[in-house]
């Protein structure tokens, strides 16, 4: 074997090493692009890892299922157009519409009907079925006529005609559908994994990791501070209860990034404008708007835990899918690693104002409301509790009540009066 044109080439993934090497370098931080040893390193890890080769296995399963599926039922439907061409001009447009359709509505659509673990082979299916049946039907077409009528003149069977004619002439076609189906069917299906979260999965495995890095805090701190929400809006607000008015002709912009400090005199309406922001409440008159669909992350005046559950599951409670990881790398910067499996009961009042904290950070929402959020804690865990939401929220519309200088000043917040009426 002549080993010197490998070795010509062998500079090319050297070079692309080098090159990723030295990226690696430049961007600093590993989590957003590790260097190649690392990679290497943490790949001879999962491979002595039961669940990773189980979750190859069961994702490596389905999309061959789909693919060739997709591959059978596009070659049969080839032979039928080119032997009825109606049906091929009937399957045209299905066809077409399928491979100019993104697979993210394939999956959106088929979620309602297929139950996760299934999602992939129906995805790998679609995605190869067009492809195969376009490349088979084309390679049919383009059979030799004057082979054909050779083999018309020499009575051939219709099986001899096959052997000869069609299939030297098809098969170039469909082994290219196959070697580009093949990685569509596979991209395709692990995204429709990671849509559908499929259980034991490639797809689950990534998005897991995607929820982990989001809860945990990356190079670039939490997944607020790389995706603001929409600015926060409140016009010409009128609210009140009978006999008496709170709020009148009240005004207000709330931008992604903004902190604010609301202050003014008991009972001026400080809470019920953090519960008009929340959508607990309705105006009067005039509009608000920006509310975030996902929900609003809030600190209220009491912790409200849920008592029948522990800590942990009050922070699940509103991010089911976080994993256990994630949930306790929230209470760690607050000083309650280990306190994870209490029940609210067992807590301090500081203690239970810090786990209220987290909840809110569980949820990440792009709106941060914060009623009296330091009530109860010392100074020192007030100075942690400011520190751990000003980088969960940095990228955050946030509005907060309170009451000292000192507070405002630690959240890092532009003050705003309600004036009483």
């Amino acid at each position: 074997m002549d080993t010197l044109p490998i070795l010509r080439r062998a500079w090319i993934p050297g070079l692309w090493l080098l090159l990723w090497q030295g990226a690696a370098l430049l961007v600093v931080e590993e989590l957003l692009l590790p260097a190649p040893l690392p990679v290497l390193g943490r790949m001879a890890a999962l491979l002595g890892e039961g669940r990773f080769w189980l979750a190859c296995g069961h994702s490596l399963g389905r999309i061959l299922l789909g693919f060739l599926l997709g591959v059978a039922l596009g070659c049969l439907l080839a032979v039928l157009s080119a032997c009825f061409p109606p049906a091929g001009a009937f399957l045209a447009p299905a066809m077409a519409a399928v491979k100019a359709t993104p697979v993210a509505s394939f999956v959106i659509l088929a979620l309602v009907w297929l139950r996760g673990e299934n999602l992939s082979i129906f995805i790998s299916f679609l995605m190869v079925l067009p492809l195969v049946w376009q490349n088979t039907s084309q390679g049919i077409a383009g059979a030799d006529h004057q082979l054909l009528e050779m083999a018309r003149v020499y009575r051939l069977s219709p099986q001899a005609v096959l052997r000869a004619v069609y299939l030297p002439a098809a098969l170039p076609h469909l082994l290219s559908a196959l070697r580009v189906g093949l990685g569509f069917a596979w991209k395709a299906g692990i995204a429709g994994e990671v849509l559908a979260i499929a259980p034991s999965s490639i797809g689950r495995q990534l998005h897991d990791a995607k929820t982990s890095l989001e809860m945990d805090g990356g190079p670039a701190g939490p997944y607020l501070s790389r995706k603001g929400g929409e600015l926060m809006e409140l016009s010409h607000i009128t609210f009140g209860y009978p006999g008496r008015m709170l709020l009148r002709d009240f005004s207000l912009s709330l931008p992604p990034g903004e902190t604010i400090a609301v202050i003014g005199p008991s009972g001026c309406g400080k809470t019920t404008l953090l519960r008009l922001m929340a959508g607990l409440e309705m105006p009067l008159s005039g509009s608000l708007t920006g509310i975030p669909p996902e929900g609003v992350s809030m600190v209220f005046q009491e912790n409200r835990l849920v008592p029948s559950l522990t800590v942990l599951e009050n922070l699940a409670l509103v991010s089911p899918r976080s994993s256990r990881k994630a949930l306790l790398a929230l209470l760690a910067p607050l000083g309650l690693a280990e306190e994870g499996d209490c029940y609210p009961a067992a807590l301090s009042g500081g203690m239970a104002r810090r786990v209220a904290i987290a909840r809110a950070a569980a949820l990440g929402s792009s709106l941060l409301l914060l009623d009296e959020p330091f009530t109860g804690l010392d100074p020192e865990n007030r100075e942690r509790a400011a520190a751990f939401l000003r980088e969960r929220f940095a990228g955050a519309a946030v509005a907060a009540v309170l009451h000292h200088r000192e507070e405002t000043e630690l959240l890092g917040a532009r003050s705003i009066t309600i004036p009483p009426l």
